[in-house]
Parts: C-alpha cells; structure tokens; sequence
C-alpha cells in the first residue's frame, strides 16, 4: 500500500446570502477595492528566488523535504524549486510531483497544477489524494463534470476519506443538486463529524435554501472548529449576511 500524501486541498464555497458565486473568470466574490497610494513606491531589496539552475542538486528526499518546509511557509515559488530539484535527482519521486502540484494550485497556476497531478497518476493511477486534488482544479476552472468524476475516482480507492466527500458535496452545490450535495456532506460529517469545511459546505447550502437559522448554525460551528483566516473571514461576512447577532 502507498504511503498517504496528505496535503489535499479543499474547495472554498462562495457565496452571498443568496447567490452562490461560481469563482474563477465567470464570477468572482466583492472585496473591498484596493487603496491606491500616490506616487512612486520606494524600491526595497528582494532576495533572488532560487532556480532549479541555481540550486545544487543533490538528495532528492533533502529537497522534498525543504521544498515541504517552504511551502508550510507560504514560499511556494521557493517551494516549487526544491521539488523540482528533487526531480531532477529522481524523476520518480511521486510525493515532490505531488507536493509541485500542490504548490502550483496555491499560486492559482492551474493548468501546470493539473499537468503534475495528472504525471503523478500516470505513475500511481490509484493515488487517492492526486484524485482528489485534481478534482479541486478542475472545480476552480469551472470543469465540474470532470472534478465530480475525479473526485468519484478517488472515492473508489479511499472511500472513507471525509475530505473527499466534502469536495464531491461542494462540486454538486455548485451545479445546484443540492440534495447530492446533503448526501456527501452528511457522508463527510459521518466520517468526520469535526471537519470544519463540511459546516462551511453545509451552511452555503442553507443559505441558498433560504433556511437562515440553520445556515447560521452551521456557519458558527464552522467557526468554532476552523482555524484558517481566509476561510473565517468568509463566513464571517456570510454571517453578517445572515444577519446573525
């Protein structure tokens, strides 16, 4: 059995109160514009961001895990040169073309992201978490047909993976079925019931319906169990939507 890879991403639902907003190019959510400061902004020194070319290639595994190291970091574009140095060291290293893929979705690099993802199933096609993240990108280009397919796939090999679920759940809220969409949250919840995305999933869902108490409810779950800002921010301002106290 192969080592789990961990790190899936996750989909981020975005939504209004009544409106559930499709991402990518088709639509995106309001934020506030950004300031724009007069005048010309002081140059500062930047440090060069490594190059495979600049990087001395040695063990691939140092590599994968600096490149990990890195990307826990939020430094992904210096992430992404230790993975790709640990390819250059060992062209068969799947978890640092997983991790490359990963990498390249964080910076929104979505067809490189599905290019990796897709060169790691050709060397494992049962990789669960390469299923599941590819599904994530397909999602973000709006190709949900193919994220529901390869999120089933991934289902196929790890079905109780609470994550999954969740994406499939959220891919099916974007097309409307929401009732698909309640079986594979409620899929997740049994699985998993402190995962903080499914709320988030469940409370969009709600939201939708028009059933604001419950969306408010599970909006206030996901914000005692989730950790992350962005996320946190978005249900916040969902909240205040809602018109929660």
């Amino acid at each position: 059995m192969r080592q789990k890879t961990g790190y899936l991403l996750l989909i981020l639902l975005l939504i209004s109160s009544s409106v559930l907003l499709v991402g990518c190019e088709e639509a995106e959510p309001t934020h506030p514009a950004p300031t724009i400061i007069s005048g010309e902004p002081p140059v500062l020194p930047t440090a060069a961001i490594p190059t495979p070319e600049s990087i001395e290639v040695g063990d691939p595994e140092e590599h994968l895990n600096e490149g990990k190291r890195l990307a826990d970091l939020g430094e992904l574009e210096e992430a992404i040169a230790q993975f790709q140095a640990a390819l250059q060291a060992d062209p068969t290293l799947v978890e640092a073309r997983f991790q490359l893929g990963n990498a390249y979705a964080n910076l929104n690099r979505l067809g490189e992201a599905e290019q990796h993802f897709k060169m790691v199933l050709d060397l494992e096609p049962e990789n669960s978490d390469a299923l599941s993240n590819l599904g994530v990108v397909y999602y973000r280009q709006m190709n949900l047909n193919a994220a529901i397919e390869s999120f089933q796939k991934a289902l196929k090999v790890a079905p109780d993976d609470a994550a999954v679920y969740y994406n499939l759940g959220s891919a099916y809220l974007q097309q409307g079925k929401t009732e698909a969409a309640k079986n594979e949250f409620d899929r997740a919840l049994a699985l998993d019931p402190d995962l903080p995305e499914t709320y988030y999933g469940l409370a969009s869902m709600y939201a939708l319906q028009g059933e604001k108490t419950k969306a408010i409810e599970a909006f206030q779950r996901f914000l005692e169990l989730s950790d992350d800002p962005e996320w946190r921010a978005h249900a916040e301002r969902q909240l205040k939507e809602l018109g929660a106290d």
